[in-house]
Protein backbone atom coordinates (compact mmCIF):
# COMPACT_ATOMS: atom_id res chain seq x y z
CA UNK A 1 0.00 0.00 0.00
CA UNK A 2 3.07 2.03 -0.40
CA UNK A 3 1.87 3.78 -4.02
CA UNK A 4 -1.43 5.32 -1.73
CA UNK A 5 -1.09 8.38 -0.28
CA UNK A 6 -1.72 8.12 3.55
CA UNK A 7 -5.35 9.02 3.60
CA UNK A 8 -6.30 6.88 0.58
CA UNK A 9 -4.37 4.02 2.87
CA UNK A 10 -6.22 5.16 6.25
CA UNK A 11 -9.57 4.48 4.28
CA UNK A 12 -9.08 1.57 2.86
CA UNK A 13 -7.83 0.01 6.42
CA UNK A 14 -10.78 1.50 7.96
CA UNK A 15 -13.44 -0.06 5.26
CA UNK A 16 -11.71 -3.23 6.12
CA UNK A 17 -11.48 -3.19 9.70
CA UNK A 18 -14.95 -2.11 9.88
CA UNK A 19 -15.99 -5.27 8.64
CA UNK A 20 -17.93 -7.10 11.34
CA UNK A 21 -16.94 -11.06 9.55
CA UNK A 22 -13.47 -12.14 9.00
CA UNK A 23 -14.96 -13.63 5.56
CA UNK A 24 -16.11 -10.08 4.64
CA UNK A 25 -12.98 -8.77 5.47
CA UNK A 26 -11.04 -11.55 3.47
CA UNK A 27 -13.72 -10.59 0.68
CA UNK A 28 -12.11 -6.92 1.12
CA UNK A 29 -8.77 -7.76 0.95
CA UNK A 30 -9.20 -9.44 -1.92
CA UNK A 31 -11.05 -6.77 -3.99
CA UNK A 32 -8.36 -4.05 -2.61
CA UNK A 33 -5.32 -6.47 -4.46
CA UNK A 34 -7.63 -6.96 -7.48
CA UNK A 35 -8.23 -3.15 -7.28
CA UNK A 36 -4.40 -2.22 -7.22
CA UNK A 37 -3.24 -5.08 -9.47
CA UNK A 38 -5.50 -3.32 -12.08
CA UNK A 39 -4.42 0.47 -11.50
CA UNK A 40 -7.75 1.51 -9.64
CA UNK A 41 -7.78 2.94 -6.11
CA UNK A 42 -9.64 0.78 -3.89
CA UNK A 43 -12.67 1.51 -2.54
CA UNK A 44 -13.12 4.59 -4.24
CA UNK A 45 -16.53 6.13 -5.66
CA UNK A 46 -17.02 6.05 -9.38
CA UNK A 47 -18.41 7.49 -12.05
CA UNK A 48 -21.55 5.88 -12.83
CA UNK A 49 -22.51 5.15 -16.82
CA UNK A 50 -24.44 6.37 -18.35
CA UNK A 51 -28.23 6.50 -17.14
CA UNK A 52 -30.97 5.01 -19.18
CA UNK A 53 -33.79 6.84 -18.77
CA UNK A 54 -37.31 6.73 -20.11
Amino acid sequence: MGAFPPSVRRAILEWIFSARRPSTRKQRIARIAADAAAGRRANQWRRPGPASGP
